[in-house]
């Protein structure tokens, strides 16, 4: 006999999380989740009572409050959390030229391939891609550098199959680069007498076993104060630097009612 209602026991193998800053259209992905984390739903209640002792009760001002552990501390990223408060610095180094990057054969059409090189701030430096059997391709039609979180350049390529070239996946991709200037130093700065705080939408997608993955969006949230810590780790405790971070989710009056504070189920992958 089966457990009953095991179709909805999930088993995560980690949560990723996503932001997309005001004024943004796509989402950022910011990393992954360390420790357990929350939203917790949170409102206020109105008691009437009349005369004949009859209550009746209606709900207020509704929030979420998040909080969780971060475990990729890419300062931009945290600069986008920031709702405005922190700025974003970088100081280049000396420019130097990387080796040829090969991408071996099998590559899969229009997925992300990491930029091998130093982080850069600027998009990283190509002076031609090539094909092992279709030669010379195209740049914004053949193949594509796009940004990427997850590469630690900060960089990646996507090759298009359908491009006027017509690269195909059966052959290897040489990349040959220019003179790229990787970053130095990156940080954020933060301090002004005061400024507005502006929200931003968060999304958390825990994937499980069962190609199933659990999500929470947060249509409009800023952080809390005190809502980032910013700590520092010893030999004696080891593991990696974390940043434990809390934030409010608000209604969004520019929704559907209903609709208004954040979405919460599942979605089959």
């Amino acid at each position: 006999m089966g457990i009953a209602g095991s179709n909805d026991v999930y088993f995560p193998t980690g949560t990723e999380v996503y932001l997309k800053p005001e004024g943004e259209s796509v989402y950022l992905d910011v990393g992954c989740i360390m420790a357990a984390s929350t939203g917790t739903h949170n409102y206020e209640v109105d008691v009437i009572e009349c005369s004949t002792g009859a209550k009746l009760k209606r709900f207020k001002n509704q929030t979420l409050t998040l909080a969780f552990t971060m475990g990729n501390l890419n300062v931009a990223n945290i600069v986008k959390m920031s709702a405005g408060m922190f700025n974003y610095v970088s100081i280049d180094g000396t420019p130097y030229t990387p080796d040829d990057q090969i991408i071996a054969a099998g590559w899969i059409d229009k997925s992300l391939i990491e930029i091998d090189t130093n982080k850069t701030a600027l998009e990283s430096v190509i002076a031609t891609v090539t094909g092992s059997t279709t030669g010379l391709l195209v740049v914004d039609d053949d193949y594509t550098i796009v940004e990427s979180a997850e590469s630690k350049s900060g960089w990646a390529v996507i090759i298009n199959t359908s491009g006027v070239s017509g690269a195909v996946t059966t052959e290897s991709i040489t990349i040959v680069f220019g003179a790229n200037t990787p970053l130095e130093s990156e940080k954020l700065t933060c301090g002004d007498a005061t400024g507005n705080l502006n929200p931003a939408m968060f999304k958390f997608i825990a994937p499980d076993d069962s190609g199933r993955s659990r999500f929470m969006e947060v249509y409009s949230a800023t952080l809390e104060s005190g809502g980032f810590v910013f700590g520092f780790t010893d030999v004696a405790t080891g593991g990696i630097e974390q940043m434990p971070i809390t934030a409010t989710g608000e209604i969004d009056t520019t929704r559907t009612a209903g609709d208004q504070l954040f979405n919460w189920g599942y979605v089959k992958v």
